[in-house]
């Protein structure tokens, strides 16, 4: 699992983009990740990364301290 910190997040607070560790960002779906709940900006997430059409994404977060 590759870490990073949420960036910003959607007002509906389930999407939005992290800032990878190594300064790339990615887009993520909270609806996803089961059990996650809302996330904040700062927030400290693991993460897999799957390919899609549009790109790479986050999936598969869990919150770290």
């Amino acid at each position: 699992m590759q870490r990073g910190v949420i960036r910003a997040v959607h007002p509906n607070g389930k999407q939005g983009v992290l800032r990878v560790q190594g300064g790339w960002d990615l887009l993520f779906d909270a609806t996803d990740c089961p059990g996650l709940g809302q996330v904040r900006p700062g927030d400290h997430v693991a993460f897999d990364v799957i390919e899609t059409p549009q790109g790479p994404v986050a999936y598969n977060l869990v919150r770290r301290p």
